[in-house]
């Protein structure tokens, strides 16, 4: 929105490439890269999310910016969205690779109950692994989005290795 004399007013946003406009295959890198800066914008919004000094709170904006996150890919990928399946997706994705790093994520928020020594522990780890686990979930959604996939088609017997071996390269990294 642009703000002109004291009142808002739209900013029209820019026509979006369609197959009539574009050719195919260079649609499908545009979706992609539209991804790939979705799913970098909430990982790190995860990341920082994972600063909140309170408990658990951490916790719960981290698996709200992941379900805006998947929302926000299924709206690009045209798939219908449901925050239950969702939620359910993400828990078990999330819940099957615990020993990789999402056990951590509940670790870091617990250590913030330490006065002193367990804040700066936490905010030292917390928000590496919440970057690399939202940054794993996003790549899983759109690798399966982008292959013609849905919330209700999502084998996890399929995407928890891949989403296991995302999380421990990102982690590595960190």
């Amino acid at each position: 929105m642009a703000k002109e004399a004291g009142t808002f007013q739209e900013v029209p946003e820019a026509p979006e490439t369609t197959a009539d406009t574009a050719d195919a295959g260079t649609t499908e890198e545009s979706k992609l890269d539209r991804a790939a800066l979705i799913v970098s914008k909430y990982a790190t919004a995860s990341a920082a999310a994972g600063l909140l000094p309170l408990p658990l709170a951490d916790v719960t904006l981290i698996g709200a910016v992941q379900m805006k996150m998947v929302h926000s890919l299924s709206k690009l990928y045209e798939v219908p969205f449901s925050s239950q399946w969702t939620r359910s997706l993400l828990a078990s994705l999330a819940g099957g690779v615990a020993s990789d790093g999402i056990g951590r994520v509940g670790l870091g928020s617990m250590l913030k109950l330490i006065p002193g020594i367990g804040h700066v522990a936490s905010a030292l780890a917390l928000p590496g692994v919440a970057w690399a686990t939202t940054s794993a979930l996003g790549q899983v959604f759109t690798e399966h989005f982008a292959g013609g996939g849905t919330l209700l088609t999502l084998d996890l017997k399929v995407w928890r290795p891949v989403f296991r071996e995302k999380v421990s390269v990102s982690t590595q990294k960190n």
